[in-house]
């Protein structure tokens, strides 16, 4: 499946938007609020298992099967 958000038509002040919303609602279990708070990706485009930041890095989603099956 691919999803896309055409980058470009994100402005940095919309970024910093979407960064602050997700600060103030998500929950991190695995790390410290501090340490993650600052450090927000905005992913805007997925295939497969490869994601896309707003500026530009790829990333490996290695934890989307996680919690998709026991072993």
């Amino acid at each position: 499946m691919t999803s896309t958000i055409n980058p470009e038509t994100l402005s940095g002040e919309r970024i910093e938007e979407l960064q602050q919303i997700a600060g103030d609602h998500m929950f991190m279990h695995a790390v410290q609020i501090n340490d993650w708070r600052g450090n927000l990706k905005v992913y805007v485009r997925g295939e497969g298992v490869w994601v896309e930041t707003a500026d530009g890095q790829r990333h490996l989603d290695a934890m989307a099967g996680l919690w998709y099956k026991s072993a």
